[in-house]
């Protein structure tokens, strides 16, 4: 019956049953090895002791490890022991206070291995919302350059004013990166991270030439474990024909 109650465990070549009869001081076994068993009413019952030995392996490796967290576990072996002990129609007390002891030895080890894996599962969590990032950030980024582009192509040489208003060129690109800092802030980016290249192929800013806006950025993960992963130049370029 034991032995179809593990038959689902893992590391079942471990499993060792020892069943002893202590009958007035003779100890017999009934089956496996006996140890000495005291019984304080020899005369009164046949004590009958069933022990079950188990070398529990855990479903975690050893050397479970997060170096760039500094967290460093290893979970050994452990060997779980039961003994019942029944003499005639009553359980010995010391039996039931045995296997309550044991028990909360199981729930400690079920604790310490819950732990890590609920740690595991809140890894693949973070990378779920690193990763959301990651594209939160590059479309931002390549928004940000379309952004500046829009605004150059219709701020040409032709374009009359000052300032937001007035016309932006070779040497003179100051508006054309506000609009794309102030476009990539929305994204939460860290604009002092942004590296624009505002670029006008053929020199001039005149109407029908081109003019290029490239937007690169570091990410910077949010959570630190990602560092190494994660870290990475993200960048785009928007190219547009000067109107006017």
């Amino acid at each position: 019956m034991i032995t179809q109650d593990i038959s689902s465990l893992p590391n079942r070549a471990s499993l060792a049953i020892d069943i002893c009869q202590n009958n007035n001081g003779t100890i017999t076994p009934l089956g496996g090895s006996c140890s000495s068993i005291s019984d304080p009413e020899p005369t009164s019952f046949v004590l009958i002791t069933i022990d079950v030995t188990y070398t529990y392996v855990p479903f975690i490796p050893a050397g479970f490890q997060f170096p760039n967290l500094n967290i460093y576990a290893t979970i050994p072996p452990t060997t779980i022991h039961r003994r019942a002990c029944d003499e005639g129609d009553h359980m010995r007390p010391r039996g039931i206070r045995r296997w309550r002891t044991d028990w909360r030895m199981d729930q400690g080890s079920a604790l310490v291995e819950f732990s890590l894996i609920a740690f595991m599962f809140i890894i693949v969590l973070l990378g779920i919302v690193e990763m959301g990032r990651m594209v939160l950030v590059y479309t931002t980024v390549a928004n940000s350059a379309r952004a500046g582009a829009r605004y150059a192509i219709v701020h040409g040489g032709e374009r009359t004013g000052g300032g937001v208003n007035g016309p932006s060129g070779p040497g003179s690109t100051t508006q054309v990166e506000t609009v794309v800092k102030n476009f990539a802030s929305a994204g939460l980016l860290n604009t002092a991270n942004l590296t624009i290249t505002v670029a006008y192929p053929g020199g001039v800013n005149t109407a029908g030439h081109n003019v290029t806006v490239t937007v690169t950025y570091p990410y910077d993960p949010l959570v630190r474990y990602f560092n190494g992963m994660l870290s990475t130049t993200m960048g785009s370029t928007s190219e547009g024909v000067i109107t006017f």
